[in-house]
């Protein structure tokens, strides 16, 4: 994703991508089904070219034992030999200059803890993934959907109950159809109506449970669902796995030239970041005064009622751990913005930091969740703006 500022100096619009001597970092992909890291793979390409020109995108490798082997591990329930079978890979991708992994399987990140200690390289954990987009767009339940050894496995229950998320399960018995329809249908490349149909009815209980959105927790269900034809809204883990190994080869760069991801510095303030609720609206209020100042108190109210009541805008707000708000950023869409390449474009209306929290990452932080959420929303740009007088503001457009 890159932000478009209008109406400052040519020098100042960022790109954050492709730049001379500060080349995206080469992604490696431990793959296990062919359909599955197809498709993972084929998101960082084409998704490349929306950020960094035409054609263009990160080095990318990819490792592709048998399959078999594998699934010989899993059928005798031996993770360790799953993560010998990883880590194999992962030194094969750090030989041929790979600088961080990925796996497009929820399955096998059951033996990441056993590869992690081992690794050459760093990964990407698919399931903090998709729960970071969970939160991003204010979800609350996901139901959990792939494989029997996946949905029955820890590894993503572990990682929802830190960001404080609920899930539930399908039951055992369709536990079982699915993970057939997954293994004998969809690994093979066979897709079949009556397998979509069953797919819609498991997600539909699963709705009536009280799910708000469905976690697609396995990288071939996208092949044949999505939001179009989910009774939920989906997490689609292997396109949004795809898109934050791009965001992450962009923004950290060449091995020679790394800068933090947006808002890793947050972590020293222990910040957290969520969408506004109504009861924000005094704080919201008081912050959105410090920031315009010469708007009376009545029109941020009403300001704030009209962006509560929905439509196209996301309002995030910055706490620190004892709730005290410290920040807060808001987005629209507009039809068009200068400086953008697609119509219509999210705009960052306004944001702003605490003076005694500045400097801290707060407003990476806020940056790094509105990212989030645009790009599982299918947005590939950020428009903003600020004035030529305005160094300041300059100064926090370029950070």
């Amino acid at each position: 994703m890159f932000f478009a500022h209008n109406d400052v100096p040519a020098s100042l619009t960022r790109n954050v991508g492709r730049k001379k001597g500060n080349m995206p970092q080469h992604i490696g992909i431990v793959a296990c089904s062919a359909e599955g890291a197809a498709l993972c793979y084929r998101t960082i390409c084409t998704d490349g070219g929306k950020i960094l020109g035409p054609h263009a995108h990160p080095e990318v490798s990819m490792h592709t034992p048998s399959l078999a082997d594998t699934m010989a591990c899993i059928y005798r329930d031996d993770w360790q030999g799953v993560a010998e079978i990883m880590v194999a890979s992962a030194n094969k991708l750090a030989a041929v200059g790979a600088d961080f992994l990925i796996c497009p399987d929820n399955t096998l990140h059951q033996a990441l803890p056993y590869v992690v200690p081992r690794s050459p390289l760093p990964w990407l954990h698919i399931a903090e993934v998709v729960a970071d987009a969970a939160v991003a767009r204010g979800f609350r339940c996901l139901g959990l959907t792939g494989t029997r050894w996946l949905v029955e496995s820890e590894v993503y229950p572990e990682v929802l109950a830190e960001r404080g998320l609920r899930y539930l399960r399908p039951d055992a018995g369709e536990r079982g159809e699915m993970n057939r329809i997954i293994m004998d249908e969809l690994v093979c490349g066979v897709v079949r109506p009556e397998a979509i149909a069953w797919l819609h009815g498991v997600i539909g209980r699963l709705k009536d449970a009280g799910c708000d959105a469905v976690a697609l927790a396995c990288t071939e269900l996208p092949l044949i669902l999505d939001d179009s034809n989910s009774p939920l809204p989906t997490l689609d883990s292997t396109r949004l796995l795809a898109r934050e190994a791009l965001r992450r080869a962009v923004q950290t760069g060449s091995k020679g030239e790394k800068r933090p991801a947006a808002g890793t510095e947050a972590a020293r303030l222990d910040a957290t970041v969520r969408e506004m609720r109504a009861d924000d609206r005094a704080a919201w209020a008081e912050m959105r005064g410090a920031l315009w100042p010469d708007e009376t108190p009545q029109a941020h109210t009403d300001m704030i009622d009209g962006l509560l009541d929905g439509g196209d805008a996301w309002n995030f707000v910055a706490e620190t751990p004892d709730g005290r708000p410290v920040g807060f950023a808001e987005i629209a869409v507009r039809p068009y913005a200068n400086g953008c390449d697609t119509r219509p474009v999210p705009f960052l209306e306004g944001i702003w930091v605490d003076e005694q929290f500045r400097r801290q990452g707060v407003g990476g932080r806020l940056i790094q969740h509105a990212e989030a959420l645009l790009l599982a929303h299918g947005f590939r740009e950020l428009g903003s703006d600020t004035e030529l007088h305005n160094r300041a503001s300059q100064a926090a457009h370029r950070a």
